[in-house]
């Protein structure tokens, strides 16, 4: 659902009007529906906006996608990815090159070459620190440190050094 300010449009979720420089959503008696921001552009950058019009994420990036749960993923100019909630709050900052879902809890981020896994709420749980990483899976995670290959829990501790058992476990060979 996206309104495009720049004429009159008529969007899913309602409707932008350059003239007036506002966003009209119509009303909803559905509760859920009601809290769904709308994605607008604006300037052909987009933003997020309440059902009452409100902006309530500056149209200042390149895409806003709808993303797991209550979270829109946000893209910059600079091909930078980040994660904002319903209501406009950063979960993550746009400044991570990918990330991927949650995944027992943990999300996998990558920022320059690096990754690290944060929490639900986009704190850190194990930092920036590995040189390639995968998703976790029946809790634990394959990690590389230059040319060392680990297995860690949740907590980033190692707890294996042994990859032989990476293709039963996540389903592809260590190359």
């Amino acid at each position: 659902m996206v309104c495009a300010l720049g004429m009159m449009t008529a969007c899913k979720s309602g409707t932008a009007d350059t003239t007036t420089d506002s966003i009209t959503v119509p009303d909803s008696t559905n509760q859920s529906e009601r809290q769904t921001p709308t994605i607008v552009k604006v300037n052909g950058k987009y933003g997020l906006a309440d059902q009452d019009g409100n902006v309530i994420l500056e149209p200042a990036y390149s895409a806003i996608w709808e993303w797991e749960n209550d979270y829109y993923k946000i893209f910059t100019e600079q091909h930078r990815q980040g994660i904002v909630d319903r209501n406009g709050r950063f979960i993550l900052k746009p400044e991570y090159n990918s990330f991927g879902y949650l995944q027992e809890g943990l999300r996998l981020v990558d920022k320059d070459g690096l990754y690290g896994y944060v929490d639900r709420q986009g704190n850190f749980v194990i930092p920036l620190k590995w040189t390639f990483a995968d998703d976790f899976k029946n809790g634990k995670a394959y990690v590389e440190l230059g040319d060392s290959s680990y297995y860690i829990d949740k907590q980033g501790q190692i707890i294996s050094r042994n990859t032989d058992d990476w293709e039963q476990d996540f389903g592809h060979q260590i190359e």
